[in-house]
Formats: structure tokens, sequence, C-alpha cells
């Protein structure tokens, strides 16, 4: 450390540790041998100076974790629908509140936003365009689909080798041509509860809709209320 040109933060975090052990044996020694108003002030002052300095850095970077979880969610969704094959240029983020509450951040070092797309899977060529957080809202991403498309089921078919949930259930994943998070999974015409994951959606069917021997999937598109195509289980066995 002493010959190193820089210091990342998170090298000295460990030292800080032992440091307040340190202090802390320091301050229980001065007591023991004795309180006087002198000793007593200048514990004090550090200590109220400690909290003070404390409560900046939670305040700040918790106010940054908003727009942290903001960015995250937008890097995830724009993942998801890339990968389904949706063609997507450019992903808008926000800048951070105060930038003295963080480490490096990719609007002033460019460099990272090369690990950034690697680390959610987003192709290089895509470019970040950094907005300012009251921007918020003024400028929107629309993806429009004509009509959710099935690409694939798993399983696509049900049989011996099938494998259930201990309640007799089937989990079921079904993969859009756009993902979108408007997403709704019908089944037979009743919608479930539909979990949205990375490049699929995916639900639940109910042990007494398998026994039928007939399971019709649709997807629908809650946005704006368009119906794909029929993708249907059929059971022969269960029917007769």
């Amino acid at each position: 450390m002493l010959v190193s040109p820089s210091i990342e933060i998170r090298c000295v975090v460990p030292f800080d540790f032992v440091l307040m052990v340190i202090a802390a044996s320091a301050i229980g020694g001065e007591l023991q041998k004795g309180i006087d108003i002198g000793k007593t002030a200048v514990i004090c002052i550090t200590g109220i100076l400690g909290i003070v300095n404390m409560s900046d850095l939670v305040c700040g970077y918790h106010d940054n974790m908003m727009i942290n979880t903001i960015n995250d969610s937008k890097l995830r969704e724009k993942s998801i629908r890339i990968t389904a094959g949706e063609d997507i240029t450019t992903i808008i983020l926000y800048k951070l509140f105060d930038d003295a509450y963080a480490a490096d951040v990719p609007y002033q070092k460019s460099f990272l936003e090369f690990w950034i797309k690697y680390y959610y899977e987003i192709p290089q060529s895509v470019s970040f365009v950094w907005k300012d957080i009251n921007e918020l809202g003024l400028v929107r991403e629309v993806v429009t689909s004509d009509m959710p498309v099935i690409r694939s089921i798993y399983p696509d078919m049900i049989d011996e080798t099938t494998k259930y949930n201990e309640d007799g259930s089937l989990s079921m994943g079904v993969t859009p041509e756009v993902m979108l998070y408007s997403l709704k999974i019908l089944i037979n015409g009743q919608e479930y509860h539909t979990v949205i994951d990375k490049g699929f959606v995916s639900t639940a069917v109910p042990k007494e809709v398998l026994e039928t021997g007939y399971v019709e999937i649709n997807l629908l598109d809650e946005a704006s209320g368009v119906l794909s195509d029929s993708f249907v289980w059929i059971d022969e066995d269960s029917i007769k």
C-alpha cells in the first residue's frame, strides 16, 4: 500500500475496523486512569462528530440508492427484451443525486460502461444516455407489439416423463417473441399468476386443470388487451 499510486476505498475498509478496536482500547485505557473534564469533552466531541459524519454518509448513500434501483431495473428489463430479440440501440439511465456518495460513476468514467453491459448481458453496441433525475418521466420509452407471439413452451408436451410439483401442479415456462412486463399467462381462458423472468414468463398449472386432459395456453398483453395464438396440450388418456 505504501508504494501503490492509488488505493481503492474498499482496500481501506478492513483497516477501518481495526482502527475502531484500537480507538476503543485507547479510550478505555484513558478512562481507567481517571475521568476529568478535558478527556470527557474530547471523547464527547469526537463521538458527536462521528455520529454526524455517519448520519451524513447514510443519508447520502440512501438517497442515491433510489436512482441505483431505478437504473438496475431498467438495465434488467432491457436485457430481457434484447434477449427476446427486440432491437434496442439506446438505454436512458439517470445520474446520482450526489456523486460524493459514490465511488466511480460511468457518466464520468466511460470505461465502466463496458463492465455494466457485460454484467447485464447487454451488447456493447447499445448506447447509454445519462439524464438528470428531474427528467424522470419526461422521456417515455415505449415498446409496441402487434400481438404477443409464443416462441416456445416448456415442457412442450405432457407424458410419463413429466415432473410435477408436490401438490400435483405443473410449472410451465413460456418464451415470448418480445418480452413485455405486461404479459400474462392464460390457461383455458383464465388468467393465472404470472412470474416475469429473464427471457420468459412462467406459472403453475393447477392439478385440477391438468386432470381435464386439455390445456390451452395463451399470452395476454394487458397493456393492449391483445391475445396470442393458442398452444394446446392434450392428454388423451385423461380425456378418456
